[in-house]
């Protein structure tokens, strides 16, 4: 599921293998591996396509969401790891959420959304 999208390249090279070990350890995905799509919880389904997403190397990200039904140990690893292939791939990412401290994590422009209007953020 995770290379799904990447199938019409052929085979995975050693970079995108090492890419596919290093997302599936740190999403905590090793462990899904046999299980089907309709076999997982939300935050599973949300952890394989936050993986899915990243080994994609897109050229933008928008994450919508994409940590809110994660618990806070997976929360943990999965920041700096989303943020790591942001910056090793320079991708340019939007970043959608209603938690402040992640939007911090990442954010380089922060904008908030007040009663339709858009803020910087402080």
């Amino acid at each position: 599921n995770l290379l799904f999208a990447r199938t019409r390249w052929g085979q995975p090279d050693e970079r995108m293998q090492a890419l596919l070990n290093q997302t599936t350890e740190r999403l905590g995905l090793r462990s899904l591996q046999e299980r089907y799509p309709r076999d997982l919880s939300g935050g599973e389904q949300q952890r394989v396509a936050l993986g899915r997403a990243l080994l994609m190397e897109p050229e933008a990200l928008l994450l919508d969401e994409p940590f809110a039904a994660l618990d806070a140990s997976t929360l943990q690893k999965a920041l700096p790891l989303v943020q790591e292939v942001i910056e090793q791939l320079e991708i340019p990412t939007v970043l959608i959420t209603h938690q402040p401290e992640i939007a911090s994590w990442f954010g380089a422009r922060l904008l908030q959304l007040d009663q339709g209007k858009f803020a910087m953020a402080n």
